[in-house]
C-alpha cells in the first residue's frame, strides 16, 4: 500500500487553537509512572497528535495546548516550541483539566481577542481535506458552531447526513443525547462567555451551557460531519486499542498516514521536505517511537514499510523514571 499526498495550496482559517489535553487530574509522576492519557500511543503516534494534526490541516498555526500543570513539562518535553512543526505552541495550565470552558478562561491572554478553535485532543478525526470542511462551516465574526456526528455500532462516528441546512439544535438541548464531535468554532466572546457559566465538575454540562449562550442568541450553528470524515473518541485508557484498531482501519480505507502533525505540517508548506525527512529519522532514533518514525519514511518515501502494528509505548523525553 502506499499513502495519497496532499500537497496543494489550501486556505488558512483565521483562527487561534486551544487544545484541552485529556483531563486526567493530578497523577503523581513518580519512578514508572506511565505517561499523560494524551501522551500515551494510539496505533503508532500520542493521542494528542491526531487533534493538533486536525487544526495545522485547517491552518491554524497558534494553538495553545491547556493541561494539568505536572502533565505540561511532558507535553512540553515533547513538542518543544512548535517549530519543528512550523507553529507556535504555547503552554497554559488548567485550572480544571479536561474543561473546555474553564480552558477559554485560561487562555484568554493567549487568545487576545481573537477567535477561536477550542478542540479537544481526546477525539480523532479521520477524512480527506477536513480543513477545508472547518473553513466552510466557520460562522462569521460573531456566532459558533459545534461540530456534530453520528454514532455507528462500533463506537465510530461519522454524518448521516451533508451538513443540514436547520441545525439539529436539539443536540445541545438535550445534555444526555450528545453527538458533539469535540471541535468548537467560537467567536472572539467566548472566553467572556465562559467567564459567566458557573462550572461544575461536568465538563460536557458547563460546555453545553456556553453553547446555549449562543443558541439563546441565534448565534449557534450545528453542522454535521461530511460522508467523508469519521470520528472516535477515547474516553479512558481502556478505549485506546480501540482507537487504535480505528486508525489502522481509516488509513487502509483513506491510503493515507492518520494524524501525523508532520504530514499536515508539510502539506500545508508550514516545514520543508528536508525539516520533514529530519523529523522522521529523530522518531526512528527514539526508542519506542520507531514505528512513527517508519511511518513517517514511508510517507516521504511513497510506500509502507511493513504492516500496520500496535506501537509499543512511547518514551517520553520528559518522564522521569
Amino acid at each position: 500500500m502506499t499513502f495519497s499526498k496532499i500537497d496543494r495550496p489550501r486556505r488558512k482559517l483565521e483562527r487561534k487553537g486551544i487544545l484541552v489535553a485529556p483531563g486526567d487530574g493530578y497523577v503523581p509522576r513518580g519512578r514508572g509512572a506511565p505517561p499523560p492519557l494524551g501522551l500515551t500511543a494510539v496505533h503508532d503516534k500520542p493521542l494528542i497528535c491526531y487533534m493538533l494534526s486536525t487544526l495545522i490541516d485547517a491552518g491554524v498555526t497558534e494553538i495553545a495546548l491547556v493541561a494539568d500543570g505536572v502533565e505540561l513539562r511532558d507535553y512540553k518535553a515533547y513538542f518543544k516550541d512548535g517549530a519543528r512543526l512550523g507553529v507556535e505552541l504555547s503552554y497554559v495550565r488548567a485550572s480544571q483539566p479536561g474543561n473546555g470552558v474553564a480552558a477559554l478562561t485560561d487562555a484568554q491572554a493567549f487568545l487576545g481577542g481573537a477567535p477561536s478553535v477550542l478542540a479537544f485532543a481526546d477525539a480523532i478525526i479521520s477524512g480527506s481535506d477536513f480543513g477545508a470542511f472547518l473553513d466552510r462551516v466557520a460562522p462569521g465574526q460573531r456566532g459558533a458552531a459545534a461540530i456534530l456526528a453520528q454514532r455507528h455500532n462500533d463506537g465510530s462516528y461519522s454524518a448521516g447526513a451533508p451538513s443540514p441546512s436547520e441545525p439539529e439544535l436539539d443536540e445541545i438541548k438535550q445534555p444526555e443525547q450528545g453527538r458533539l464531535a469535540g471541535l468548537y468554532l467560537l467567536d472572539a466572546r467566548a472566553p467572556t462567555f465562559a467567564s459567566w457559566i458557573e462550572r461544575t465538575d461536568r465538563p460536557l454540562r458547563d460546555l453545553r451551557a456556553l453553547l446555549n449562550l449562543y443558541l439563546s442568541a441565534g448565534e449557534l450553528a450545528a453542522p454535521s460531519l461530511s460522508f467523508e470524515h469519521n470520528w472516535f473518541r477515547v474516553t479512558d485508557a481502556a478505549s485506546l486499542s480501540a482507537a487504535g484498531r480505528f486508525v489502522a482501519q481509516n488509513q487502509g480505507r483513506l491510503r493515507a498516514l492518520l494524524g501525523a502533525p508532520e504530514v499536515a505540517a508539510l502539506s500545508r508548506g508550514l516545514i520543508t521536505r528536508r525539516q520533514f525527512a529530519a523529523a522522521a529519522q529523530r522518531h526512528l532514533r527514539t526508542a519506542g517511537q520507531e514505528a512513527y518514525g517508519q511511518a513517517l519514511r514511508a510517507y516521504f518515501d511513497g510506500a509502507t514499510q511493513g504492516p500496520a502494528v500496535e506501537a509499543p509505548p512511547l518514551k517520553v523525553s520528559g518522564q522521569r523514571g
